[in-house]
């Protein structure tokens, strides 16, 4: 068994990790929330930000709310120089733009952040856990 120790502000953290992978991890609210304190002092919580919107994303069932809600996820993490931009390759983050002579709300698509968060998780799993 692996224990994962983590630290902030002078408190200990113990995971358990065994048989559990980092997305079932970040399904556990104390696990999320003390990850969440490290990205910030890492000064990279967007991206975990960015992840639970694409997760949160894509379970959207109503059209003009997903359109609403992918223009917000872009505007806040995908847009160059965006106030939370994530770290995603240029191919990823043109792909999500699309062809700027049409109109974003024609490809909107359930699965439109898909590469971006898989880059963003790799990211995180590769460069931020502790």
């Amino acid at each position: 068994m692996i224990y994962l120790y983590h630290h902030y502000r002078s408190s200990f953290a113990r995971y358990t990790i065994g048989e559990l992978d980092f997305e079932t991890l970040l399904c556990i609210n104390k696990f999320r929330k003390d990850f969440y304190s490290f990205l910030e002092s890492q000064y990279c919580a967007e991206n975990l930000l960015f992840w639970e919107s694409a997760q949160k994303y894509k379970h959207i069932s109503k059209s003009e709310k997903q359109i609403s809600e992918a223009i917000r996820i872009y505007q806040t993490y995908i847009l160059e120089g965006s106030p939370q931009q994530v770290n995603i390759s240029d191919e990823v983050r043109s792909a999500i733009a699309g062809d700027p002579r049409r109109s974003f709300r024609s490809f909107v698509s359930r699965d439109l952040f898909r590469d971006a968060e898989r880059e963003v998780f790799s990211n995180m799993i590769l460069h931020s856990f502790p």
